[in-house]
């Protein structure tokens, strides 16, 4: 394969001669400027880089999404894929999405009371649950 062809918040990017040792974390902050993606442990343990990735299924005739840690992914896996960072979920320039809204609002009440903030993996993991059920109950 010569071409890897990814989809990354909707933008269709060709890579040439993939590395196959390049994770998929690295290139989203590194290639495509996704600085939203963060590489905390490197290990998929702390779910600082998990990201949205999307297929279309042929047998159920329905897109798949699923939650991946991005920072074990090698880029050469996702050929022909859809990738949503939290950048692609919504962001203060264009606009945030709801979820994201209302789990600002959340946090900062959590932060107030207990300090401690995991809003990052939740505002990834929450819309690819929101979308598979949307989509898996729709019919």
């Amino acid at each position: 394969m010569d071409d890897l062809v990814v989809f990354v918040n909707g933008k269709k990017i060709t890579v040439s001669k993939a590395d196959p040792e390049v994770t998929l974390a690295h290139f989203l902050r590194d290639k495509c400027g996704l600085k939203g993606t963060k590489i905390g442990c490197n290990e998929g343990g702390c779910g600082a880089c998990t990201v949205m990735v999307s297929h279309y299924d042929r047998k159920l005739a329905k897109p798949i999404h699923y939650a991946v840690n991005s920072c074990l992914l090698s880029l050469v896996w996702l050929h022909g894929k859809a990738v949503t960072t939290v950048e692609g979920v919504g962001n203060t320039a264009t606009k945030l999405h709801p979820i994201q809204v209302t789990l600002l609002y959340q946090t900062v009440l959590h932060l107030t009371v207990n300090a401690v903030c995991v809003y990052l993996l939740q505002i990834v993991l929450q819309p690819a649950l929101l979308y598979s059920n949307i989509l898996s109950t729709s019919k």
